[in-house]
């Protein structure tokens, strides 16, 4: 586990990290690690590609029904039969949000395995719908660690994109 740290709960983001635009957070998550507490055990992942929407309020409730929430509330939707993780951002009611995308996922035994898609990663953590509405300074859910050095941070040139689509971002 090169670079794979499992973060100290001192390095705890809380919930003003995510009263910034979506394009700032998601910048500002890569390299962060998720914490998901699943029973005994812990999973981490680590965010290496994330998604930023901002605007259209009537598509964002339409399509992302709980990103309206205050800002680091978890909004899971279902497309394409799969549920996907997105983390509310800016304001109470501003359209608004970070998704998920991909990661490594690791735990304290040694097990790694990068996860690609926000349906996989939903899957990956044990996330689904139950989990709309929840903040993640939960103690179940939060996110640590260092994010990366901002000349690392890549934007991905992706066609088809919504308007509201402020870039996929991801690192090297």
């Amino acid at each position: 586990m090169s670079e794979l740290i499992i973060p100290k709960k001192s390095t705890r983001v809380d919930l003003d990290f995510f009263k910034r635009h979506a394009e700032t957070v998601a910048k500002d998550l890569l390299g962060r690690v998720f914490v998901r507490e699943v029973g005994r055990k812990t999973l981490y992942l680590r965010l290496e590609e994330v998604a930023a929407f901002e605007g259209d309020i009537e598509k964002m409730r339409k399509r992302y029904k709980g990103v309206l929430e205050y800002p680091g509330t978890l909004a899971i939707s279902t497309q394409f039969g799969q549920d996907l993780i997105h983390i509310s951002t800016l304001g109470l009611g501003e359209p608004s949000c970070v998704n998920l995308i991909a990661g490594t996922l690791f735990d304290k035994q040694g097990y790694e395995e990068y996860v690609n898609g926000p349906g996989n990663l939903s899957l990956a953590l044990e996330i689904d719908k139950d989990y709309n509405g929840v903040l993640l300074n939960f103690n179940k859910f939060w996110i640590g660690g260092l994010a990366v050095e901002k000349n690392r941070i890549l934007k991905r040139d992706k066609s088809g994109l919504p308007e509201n689509c402020k870039g996929y971002f991801y690192f090297r």
